[in-house]
């Protein structure tokens, strides 16, 4: 994440490390059916000074063209870590995704991904900080906060599951996120 470089330079750099890590596990013999992947998302360095000409849906496409370049369709899933990123971008950002991922018509318009059928992985979270952050500040440790607490974790829950699917859309209990 840190860094003054473009979303471009991650994407070169996150498909060097991808390729090495599967064909060492290719060489090795492993079982890719029997393993999860737990990678950032496709980001540009938080000093970029471009970075705010750059929306959900570009994230979400540079992400899916790293993984159709280097991720064989044997592995199961992918599970994104927040890395630091606020609680409502990862959420929008495994969203927009998933969004792109589920609907076939525009898997085609993302360069490098142009086989429809090839879909396989689940694309999903294991967030830490982006699912508990807020249910932590609302807990505060206080005997008093559990239940406003619990009924945050339910939503951040809810909101990731629904990201998880691509379907995340406005409700009138949370802000709109996209």
């Amino acid at each position: 994440m840190d860094g003054d470089h473009s979303i471009e330079k991650t994407a070169e750099t996150q498909k060097i490390i991808l390729q090495e890590v599967y064909k060492s596990l290719l060489e090795n013999e492993v079982l890719l059916e029997g393993t999860l992947l737990k990678p950032s998302f496709t980001l540009p360095g938080v000093s970029y000074k471009y970075k705010n000409n750059i929306n959900a849906k570009t994230i979400a496409e540079k992400t899916l063209e790293v993984f159709q370049s280097t991720i064989p369709r044997k592995v199961p899933g992918i599970l994104f870590l927040s890395g630091g990123l606020s609680e409502s971008d990862a959420t929008l950002y495994l969203n927009e995704i998933n969004k792109i991922y589920h609907k076939n018509s525009n898997i085609s318009n993302i360069s490098n991904i142009s086989n429809k059928s090839n879909k396989s992985w689940n694309l999903s979270f294991s967030y830490g900080r982006a699912l508990q952050n807020s249910c932590l500040k609302t807990w505060n440790g206080k005997k008093e906060n559990i239940k406003k607490a619990q009924k945050e974790l339910l939503s951040r829950a809810r909101d990731n599951s629904l990201a998880s699917l691509g379907k995340l859309k406005e409700t009138s209990d949370r802000p709109e996120i996209y």
